[in-house]
């Protein structure tokens, strides 16, 4: 039997994808409500194996659904890959570092520190950790292309913001815009 190349739409992804969350938010909820009381070792472990479970399965969803977006708009997957993908990979940093620049700027101490630094192991564990993983399980073919075009200006966007950081130990809200704008060009 044949097997065809079906892409999803982002309605069916969506809805697929919130159904799994709630059905396993519930089960993880009715779980807590009855047999978490003693805070058993079983539960706790089954929440985490249900979580990991979860991010697993959106993650895939999410990697599909992208591969299918760019493969609709005629995008090649690089393309999506280095906006959508890694947009959505990095939300949470993003939240947690906007977060912390907010109390930062409500003068807490060590707020700023905590955003600098949340950014930057974010890279350095993408970069090491996760692709270390990757390429001990199959070995992968980088393009010259790609590493002549993208590595340049990952590197030059490291130099830029080192050169906007060393001269005075802070970001300020113009170095900021252009470090965005940079990114959306």
């Amino acid at each position: 039997m044949e097997q065809k190349d079906e892409l999803r739409g982002l309605p069916h992804l969506i809805h697929f994808n919130a159904m799994l969350i709630t059905g396993a938010l519930f089960l993880a909820i009715v779980l807590m409500k009855y047999l978490g009381q003693s805070n058993s070792m079983f539960v706790v472990s089954f929440i985490l194996l249900l979580s990991l479970g979860l991010l697993i399965t959106s993650a895939d969803f999410f990697i599909e659904g992208a591969k299918g977006l760019a493969r609709r708009a005629g995008i090649a997957e690089i393309v999506i890959g280095l906006t959508i993908v890694s947009i959505g990979t990095s939300l949470p940093e993003i939240l947690v570092s906007g977060s912390a620049a907010y109390e930062a700027s409500q003068g807490k101490t060590g707020a700023a520190d905590f955003a600098i630094g949340s950014i930057l192991g974010s890279i350095l564990v993408q970069i090491t950790l996760i692709l270390g993983i990757v390429v001990m399980t199959r070995s992968v073919k980088v393009r010259p292309s790609w590493l002549n075009r993208d590595g340049v200006i990952m590197l030059l966007a490291v130099m830029l913001l080192l050169f906007f950081v060393w001269p005075n130990n802070s970001l300020e809200r113009w170095e900021g815009a252009i470090l965005a704008s940079l990114y959306v060009a």
